[in-house]
């Protein structure tokens, strides 16, 4: 995902930060962009704003995605005891 640098317009003026990477990244949940947002890869105007900052006309907002690419899950063995099974 590329960064983004984006400046607030009047039609977005007035919503919740959170509410606004949405709506421009819908690739991402909102749960995924608060996240971003408490760990500072989200700014407006330079500071780092809270998940309920709600953005100005002009304001310039700018996130620096992480590279969630290096992530990996892998399978794991587990040993559970099964108590109840439904057939």
């Amino acid at each position: 995902m590329e960064n983004l640098d984006y400046i607030v317009t009047s039609e977005d003026a007035g919503l919740r930060l959170d509410k606004l990477l949405v709506k421009l990244c819908p690739e991402f949940s909102r749960t995924r962009i608060q996240n971003y947002i408490d760990n500072g890869y989200v700014l407006i105007n330079d500071i780092e704003p809270k998940n309920s900052a709600k953005v100005k006309l002009n304001d310039a907002v700018t996130a620096e995605w992480p590279d969630d690419s290096e992530l990996e899950v892998l399978p794991e063995k587990m040993d559970l005891d099964i108590l109840y099974e439904d057939h």
